[in-house]
């Protein structure tokens, strides 16, 4: 037994509104002079603490002393988070939770009001006259007593009536409107016993969620990221607000990062549930929403009393902060290159007329659309605005998809079903209606069955929800699926079907050796164009393990797919080149050329891979004769 448990011994047993003001003087100051606290001591201290509250003393002096205690507690060395405070004995945070709400009840039967500000802890107990809230919203904040804003202290507190928080300095705050069944209750200008109480830290708010999350991923971190604040009207539960008056919260969000580099996302309003965990208690979203969310503060709506925090997912550091740039900086490199491919294209006829290259400009174009809806607009503040980015990118996500599947359907076509291939009249007709009419039809049913969907505070993209998985990650899945089915079925004919058989063998070994070159730039440009590098994007989302891995390469293949495009379609295209140097730049494209290793003449007489089509239509058909 040490020194400390000693002392707690001689704290009388038996304690009364006699001696209570005494012992609890006694018992802060034992706990202040410790700052080195174990299990026994916890467990001691909770005890006479219970015995302390149970008297119900309404004293200001005792309930600034069960104040001092809650703080000097949470100052100690228990432990540096809610969980070892846990860990130590499982019951003691909640049980100090409600001694200290029973206390503040006590008190709120005498007349008067109280304000009580520690480091860690801040309790204001009034009295507030029904006239001034009759017609008017009521309205608690604290703001920081500190330079770093890590604690409380005196004058952290706020309390005004009809005016909304002062959110350029506010850490935290809560604004409300009390129900009429709330104000019937007092009559004439009786007034309304009303409680607040905020805690600078969650030490006394362990969380079995939030720990296991963050067990499971050493990259990912959920936290509880904001001060807890909590009201409460004594005697009347108030619950079940209406959507037209709910109580406002506005919370500061502490980073936390050296280098303020670190992903915010997953940004939750909760409140804490008592009866949660077997009564242990943990954090529930459970009638609350976050309205709003930027430049570091979030807004959010609850319908009813408790205590109230933002917790969220704070991911990585300079890693993250780093694939963020790196990410942009691609868009941004693939949205040039698609712009010039799409200009290549488009302003040569003998580019744009062929059917298999008016899909590819279709596949370009939607894809570019995401490139520059997600660079422009994926940080966007307006709630309204984020919705349409949300749509807008889901649309086009969606189109680009489904021109991957259109142009996987013609490669099987044109390579695989060469021979008495079924004859497709109109066929780009067709195609644009499946690329471009199922998107819009899916997103339309979203926005008028359930446009929350499309209501995400964390980035401007649909929300990861059944919508998400049953429109994009299905499809997605699918088309890869199938348009792997299609690369390897293509990549076999290239293989073993190419040569006609009545070739000499001097002509099949030196076509072979220019074969092999097309191959394998028509292997990468099929990979592009059907988007396997997608694959990583499903398996960030299944793997939680090494999201971190699949991150970092689908953000490397997926955001410079559009460089990929340029130099497979472009650069190594020779009609392509062959048409920058007649009309653009010759000496450029006699440069690019030597630096791919190809002579200027194959670029200006070699076969494109339309080209190449129709010869392995033609090989194939004479190889049958």
């Amino acid at each position: 037994m040490d020194q400390l448990d000693h002392d707690l011994q001689k704290l009388p047993k038996n304690i009364t509104s006699d001696n209570v003001a005494d012992v609890a003087e006694e018992l802060a100051d034992l706990v202040a002079n410790d700052a080195e606290l174990d299990d026994q001591n916890l467990d001691n201290i909770i005890d006479v603490l219970t015995n302390i509250v149970n008297v119900s003393d309404p004293s200001e002096e005792v309930t600034k002393s069960v104040v001092m205690l809650v703080d000097d507690i949470l100052n100690s060395t228990v432990g540096d988070s809610s969980a070892e405070i846990s860990a130590s004995v499982p019951e003691a945070p909640n049980q100090i939770q409600r001694a200290l709400e029973s206390q503040i009840a006590a008190l709120q039967t005498q007349p008067g009001n109280t304000t009580i500000e520690q480091a860690n802890v801040a309790v204001r107990a009034v009295k507030v006259p029904l006239d001034s809230v009759r017609h008017g919203r009521l309205v608690f904040e604290t703001v920081s007593s500190s330079d770093d804003g890590n604690t409380l202290g005196t004058n952290s507190t706020n309390i005004r009536t009809g005016e909304a928080p002062n959110l350029e300095e506010a850490e935290a705050a809560i604004s409300f409107q009390l129900p009429l069944d709330i104000l019937d209750n007092f009559e004439g200008n009786q007034a309304i016993p009303i409680s607040f109480v905020v805690y600078q830290n969650s030490k006394l708010f362990p969380s079995t969620i939030l720990a296991d999350v963050s067990r499971n991923d050493d990259e990912l971190q959920r936290v509880v990221a904001s001060r807890i604040i909590s009201a409460t009207v004594e005697g009347f539960p108030i619950n079940n607000l209406p959507s037209t008056h709910p109580v406002e919260l506005y919370f500061a969000i502490e980073q936390e990062s050296d280098d303020n580099t670190a992903k915010l996302t997953n940004i939750q309003c909760v409140f804490w549930d008592n009866d949660a965990s077997n009564g242990l208690g943990d954090w529930s979203d459970e009638g609350c929403e976050r309205n709003h969310s930027s430049d570091g503060r979030v807004i959010c709506h609850c319908y009813h009393l408790t205590n109230f925090a933002v917790i969220l997912d704070r991911f990585g550091g300079s890693e993250s902060y780093i694939l963020d740039v790196a990410s942009k900086v691609g868009c941004a490199i693939s949205i040039i290159c698609l712009m010039v491919t799409l200009f290549t294209y488009i302003t040569n006829r003998d580019l744009r007329t062929k059917p298999p290259l008016q899909i590819f400009i279709g596949f370009c174009t939607s894809l570019l659309s995401v490139y520059v809806i997600f660079l422009f607009g994926i940080e966007t503040k307006s709630p309204n605005g984020c919705i349409a980015v949300s749509v807008l990118l889901h649309y086009f996500t969606l189109s680009t998809i489904l021109w991957m599947a259109v142009e996987s359907f013609t490669m099987y076509i044109n390579f695989v079903r060469a021979i008495n291939r079924i004859q497709i009249s109109k066929l780009m007709l067709k195609a644009s209606l499946v690329a471009w009419g199922i998107p819009a039809v899916i997103v339309v049913v979203i926005v008028i069955a359930d446009i929350g969907q499309y209501r995400n505070t964390d980035h401007c993209f649909i929300n990861i929800d059944y919508a998400f998985y049953f429109t994009q990650v299905l499809l997605l899945g699918l088309t890869v699926s199938i348009n792997a089915y299609v690369f390897v079925r293509v990549m076999y004919v290239l293989t073993f079907g190419r040569f006609n058989p009545r070739t000499t063998r001097k002509e099949m070994t030196e076509r072979k050796r220019k074969e092999i070159k097309k191959r394998v730039q028509n292997a990468l440009a099929i990979s592009s164009v059907l988007g396997l590098t997608w694959v990583f994007g499903l398996l960030s989302l299944t793997h939680k393990d090494a999201a971190l891995t699949f991150q970092i390469l689908f953000c490397i293949c997926n955001s410079l797919q559009g460089l990929f495009v340029f130099v497979m379609f472009c650069v190594l295209n020779q009609e392509v080149r062959k048409i920058w140097s007649n009309y653009y730049c010759c000496k450029g494209t006699r440069d690019i050329s030597q630096m791919l290793g190809l002579s200027f003449s194959d670029a200006t007489t070699g076969k494109t891979g339309t080209s190449l089509v129709e010869d392995t239509k033609a090989d194939m058909a004479s190889s049958q004769m």
